[in-house]
């Protein structure tokens, strides 16, 4: 039995749109906005932990340099 992904990419990264879309939003006070920002950092966090267990692969350190890059030209 091979490897079966039992989550979606999109529906992670829509999920942490919203919140963003929430956090940023001027209808919400800063105590609501606060508080989405705290588990938007603990799922930074958690990513970031979970990242630095995780092998490094080729083409890894290109990826990295093209976010750079794209976060330059911003």
């Amino acid at each position: 039995m091979g490897f079966r992904k039992d989550w979606n990419i999109n529906e992670i990264l829509a999920a942490i749109s919203r919140m963003t879309r929430e956090c940023s939003s001027p209808y919400n006070d800063g105590f609501t906005a606060f508080e989405i920002k705290k588990e938007l950092l603990e799922i930074k966090f958690h990513l970031e932990d979970c990242l630095e267990r995780c092998p490094k692969f080729h083409g890894e350190e290109e990826l990295l340099q093209q976010r750079f890059l794209k976060k330059l030209k911003q």
